[in-house]
């Protein structure tokens, strides 16, 4: 498992230097602000709760405001969680299932089909999701008060013969042991499932089956008093509640609680409605085609939706794994969108089944009525599994670190992000304002400079949703409110996403206030492996972009305030 471990980081730690892409731009640029003082949906504008904003923002005090700090701050976020994955498959089965959670986890984490190597929102809401795991594995061990003369005399009953995750073993449950102190864990579980949230809403959904298992065991316990089974559930329900009540307080105090409502419940309930039915199938089959070819161990958790069923040492934790598998599935649902990184929310199940799968083949095959020779064979079988993909990470490691941003994101301009903006960074003072008419938010971040408008993706105002037109006049008004110093334009399709019903006055708006600008940067993106710039007099020669690139603009001084 270590081995496994550390040929992972070796392969992340050749990427530390990776451009960030647009999430990760969106995520780093909000990051920054909170060090300013600045709060999220005030200069940043998306419909995704500020967790992931704040991770940022943490990890980038600690190891700096760059590609490399935010990436190493994801290398450690994914091994912390593969290591919590060795304890909980070693508390439900085995130290074996353990190693083949944590290899399996760290790995798939990384496929480049998921864009492992980006620090995405669902990568630090698993992180959450397996601490509450962990937690709430936790709270049923059997644990009396040492302070109490009467626990000590009459320890409980043992644990191991009901397993882990009985709920007649929780020592909260027992009424001669109960004490408040017994809440602590179900509230610190439920904690971490409320930050999980923070960080990607969708895994409410493994919030909530959580909370209906709690339900259902403190149910079971007839013979206590109706307190005694309420306040655990309680202390859970507040622990899940505490996050998102700590950051409603904190954003109405920093006086943009309207604009957070708006984006993340009142937009996004609208964004999830535009998806076109007729696709989901489409979407769905193409996103489990593209994880499962770039990583078979995938295959093991399948197996291991089997095995659950037929290893009698998991009798106790069936229903809670298949919960689970359910709850976690449910996470890639909302908007039927099934885009690839949304599984890796899925990630921690799925790893925690591959455990399943080749502890309990192991189990199997060790009975005295099968020869108890063959017992290796599922180990080989993972171990050579698992040496192929990590050969195949390998080689996409090298060829991304040899071609860069556009091996893995086509024709997009996410390196010519980074050269524009050290442009913009040297060619004006701090306090400029920068526009992006596109989706490329990592061009403020790394420019460090403010953005004229909150808008910051501009695909959200093509979409067919009753605030479109709304937003465009929104973002119009507020650049030139703002008259930013440059403007940076994406001539990308994928940029604006536009669509045959989009509203288009942004575009007739652009085309008359671009005569305040000149052209002084142009990005060129001719192939994957070659760019073309051009500054100042030589980008005013060769005018507009006819293709795939960046545009940059700089007001005039005469139309300067």
């Amino acid at each position: 498992m270590f081995v496994v471990l550390a040929l992972v980081a070796v392969g992340r730690l050749q990427l530390l230097n990776f451009p960030l892409e647009r999430d990760e731009g969106e995520y780093a640029y909000a990051g920054q602000l909170i060090l300013q003082g600045i709060p999220p949906y005030e200069l940043a504008y998306n419909m995704k709760f500020p967790g992931t904003y704040l991770a940022y923002a943490a990890i980038m005090a600690g190891f700096g405001e760059t590609p490399f700090g935010i990436h190493f701050g994801l290398l450690l976020v994914t091994t912390a969680t593969a290591v919590m994955l060795y304890w909980l498959g070693k508390r439900l089965l085995d130290a074996l299932a353990g190693a083949v959670a944590a290899s399996s986890y760290a790995v798939m984490a990384a496929s480049t089909a998921m864009f492992g190597n980006a620090a995405h929102a669902t990568i630090f809401g698993a992180c959450c999701v397996v601490a509450g795991l962990c937690l709430l594995t936790r709270c049923a061990e059997s644990k009396g008060d040492a302070a109490s003369p009467k626990v000590a005399a009459v320890p409980p009953p043992p644990v191991a013969s009901r397993g882990i995750l009985d709920i007649r073993a929780w020592s909260f449950f027992r009424p001669s042991t109960f004490d408040l102190r017994h809440c602590l864990r179900p509230a610190t579980a439920g904690f971490m499932f409320g930050l999980a949230i923070l960080m990607k809403q969708h895994a409410l959904f493994i919030a909530l089956w959580a909370g209906l298992l709690l339900l259902a065991w403190s149910l079971r316990r007839k013979e206590l008093r109706i307190g005694q089974r309420a306040l655990p559930l309680l202390a859970f329900a507040a622990g899940v509640l505490l996050p998102f009540g700590w950051c409603c307080g904190w954003l109405w105090h920093a006086g943009v609680f309207g604009k957070f409502w708006f984006w993340t419940i009142d937009y996004a309930r609208a964004y999830v409605a535009i998806n076109h039915r007729e696709d989901i199938l489409r979407q769905l089959s193409w996103s489990l085609h593209s994880i499962f070819a770039d990583c078979w161990l995938w295959w093991f958790a399948v197996a291991g939706c089997g095995v659950i069923w037929l290893d009698g040492r998991l009798r106790s934790v069936r229903g809670w794994l298949a919960g689970l598998v359910v709850a976690s599935g449910l996470t890639t649902v909302p908007g039927f969108y099934f885009r690839t990184h949304y599984f890796h929310l899925v990630l921690p199940v799925a790893a925690l089944l591959a455990g399943c799968a080749v502890s309990g083949g192991v189990a199997w095959l060790r009975h005295p009525a099968r020869g108890k020779r063959w017992w290796p064979v599922p180990v080989a079988l993972y171990v050579s599994v698992l040496t192929a993909v990590l050969i195949h990470d390998a080689d996409v490691v090298a060829v991304l670190s040899r071609v860069g941003g556009h091996a893995l994101h086509g024709l997009e301009p996410v390196p010519e992000s980074q050269v524009v903006a050290a442009y913009i960074q040297s060619q004006s003072p701090a306090m400029a304002r920068v526009a992006v008419l596109g989706s490329e938010p990592q061009i403020y971040f790394y420019s460090h400079r403010h953005s004229a408008t909150g808008y910051i993706y501009i695909y959200g105002l093509m979409e067919p949703q009753p605030f479109a037109m709304r937003m465009q006049h929104e973002m119009m008004a507020e650049i030139e409110t703002n008259a930013p110093e440059f403007v940076v334009y994406s001539t990308i399709d994928s940029s604006w996403q536009r669509r045959p019903d989009s509203v288009r006055d942004i575009f007739n708006w652009w085309a008359a206030y671009r005569t305040n600008y000149d052209l002084v940067g142009v990005a060129e993106v001719s192939s994957l492996v070659e760019t073309h710039y051009y500054w100042d007099a030589d980008a005013a020669r060769h005018g507009p972009l006819k293709g795939v690139g960046l545009e940059l603009y700089r007001r005039r001084a005469a139309s300067a305030k």
